[in-house]
C-alpha cells in the first residue's frame, strides 16, 4: 500500500508537469511519457503502479469498493496516458518528419500532403489537449479515492514511514488536499503517523531519525503514553 501511494505521487507530479507544459508550449515530452510507461519487457513506474493496484486493490479476495475505485482510477490513468504517449510520438516524429521532407523537396503533390498533415497535426494537438484534461481529472479522482481507500491504513508502518520520510513528495503530489489525506488516515489522532514511523525507524536501527519522528509526535500530543513507551526503548544516539 505504501508502494502504491509512493508511485502515484511520483507519477502524478510528472503528469501534472506535462499538463503545465502543454498549456504553455502546446506539446508534451514523448520521452518522459515513454519512461514512466515503459514496455512489456521493461515496465515503467506507471505500468508497475497499475499492476500493483490490480493485485492489491482489485483482485485480492477481500477487496473493498474503495480499493476497486482507486484501482479503476489508476487503470484508466494508465490507458489514457498510453494514448497520450502515442499522440506525442506522432506529433514529435511523424508530423515534423513529413513537414521537413516537404520543405526540402517541394512539389505540388507533396505540398498538398504536407498541408493535410498540418491539418491533422492541429487535430492531433486538439485531441491531446482533451487527453491532458482527462488525465488531470483522473488524478483528481484518484486523490479522492486514496482518501477513501486508505482510511484503514492508520496502523500500517510502511505508509507511516513513507509519509514521514518523503513528506515533501506527498505534499507536492496532493497539494492542498494533503491535510485531507492525513485526516482520512489518522483522523483525530494525527500523532499516530509519527509514532508508527518512529517505531518502524527504531526497528530498522535508525534511532536518531526515530527520535526526530517522536519529537514531532510529542509536539502534537505531549502526554501520549505511546510516545513515552517508545522513548524508553530507544537506543542512545552516539555522539
Amino acid at each position: 500500500m505504501a508502494d502504491i501511494l509512493r508511485d502515484f505521487c511520483i507519477v502524478s507530479i510528472a503528469l501534472e508537469e506535462q499538463s503545465t507544459r502543454f498549456e504553455h508550449a502546446g506539446n508534451i515530452s514523448y520521452a518522459l511519457l515513454r519512461e514512466i510507461m515503459g514496455d512489456q519487457m521493461n515496465r515503467g513506474i506507471l505500468w508497475r503502479l497499475k499492476d500493483t493496484a490490480h493485485h492489491l486493490l482489485r483482485d485480492a479476495p477481500d477487496s473493498q469498493v474503495s480499493g476497486r475505485l482507486l484501482d479503476w482510477a489508476i487503470g484508466y490513468l494508465f490507458h489514457e496516458t498510453w494514448k497520450l504517449m502515442e499522440d506525442a510520438h506522432q506529433q514529435q516524429y511523424y508530423t515534423t518528419g513529413l513537414l521537413a521532407l516537404a520543405s526540402d523537396n517541394p512539389s505540388p503533390e507533396l505540398d498538398a500532403v504536407a498541408d493535410d498533415c498540418a491539418r491533422m497535426a492541429d487535430e492531433n494537438r486538439s485531441g491531446m489537449g482533451k487527453a491532458v484534461n482527462r488525465v488531470h481529472r483522473l488524478l483528481a479522482h484518484a486523490r479522492l479515492f486514496f482518501r477513501r481507500c486508505y482510511a484503514g491504513q492508520a496502523d500500517n508502518p510502511h505508509v507511516a514511514r513513507f509519509l514521514h520520510d518523503q513528506e515533501e513528495l506527498a505534499r507536492e503530489a496532493f497539494g492542498g488536499e494533503f491535510p485531507k489525506l492525513l485526516h482520512a488516515i489518522y483522523g483525530n489522532d494525527p500523532q499516530r503517523l509519527f509514532i508508527n514511523a518512529a517505531a518502524s525507524l527504531q526497528h530498522g536501527g535508525r534511532a536518531g531519525q526515530a527520535k526526530t519522528a517522536l519529537a514531532r509526535a510529542k509536539a502534537l500530543a505531549p502526554d501520549d503514553a505511546r510516545i513515552a513507551d517508545l522513548e524508553k526503548n530507544l537506543e542512545p544516539v552516539a555522539g
